[in-house]
């Protein structure tokens, strides 16, 4: 018979800089994370845009591809909720598309708002 997995204790909530019973979605924003010592890697949408910008086109062809079989329209207006870095946003635009996309972040939107400004 299995036993039911270990509960953190207070001790450990401690270690991590969480008070027992946090919940992880009531963290610090980010800037009392960074105050703290931690990190938050969305801060840094750059990265993440390095990381899967070669599957930038083949989303964007994906998209494209979804919007010719279910829309009965032609779509020239797209949303990207969770923008982050902009990646999609970016190429979508540079194919003609009236984007728009929002992120809770505002390091991510400010940094997708200058990519936007050098185009």
């Amino acid at each position: 018979m299995n036993s039911p997995p270990k509960r953190k204790s207070a001790r450990d909530n401690r270690a991590s800089g969480r008070r027992a019973g946090d919940d992880a979605s009531q963290q610090p924003a980010t800037k009392s994370a960074t105050a703290q010592g931690r990190v938050d890697c969305y801060d840094y949408p750059q990265y993440w845009d390095l990381a899967f910008r070669s599957e930038t086109s083949v989303e964007a062809d994906f998209i494209e591809a979804a919007a010719r079989k279910y829309c009965p329209f032609p779509v020239r207006r797209l949303l990207e909720p969770g923008c982050g870095g902009g990646r999609l946003v970016v190429e979508m635009a540079a194919r003609g598309y009236d984007v728009a996309g929002y992120d809770l972040n505002p390091r991510a939107v400010q940094y997708v708002q200058k990519r936007l400004a050098r185009r």
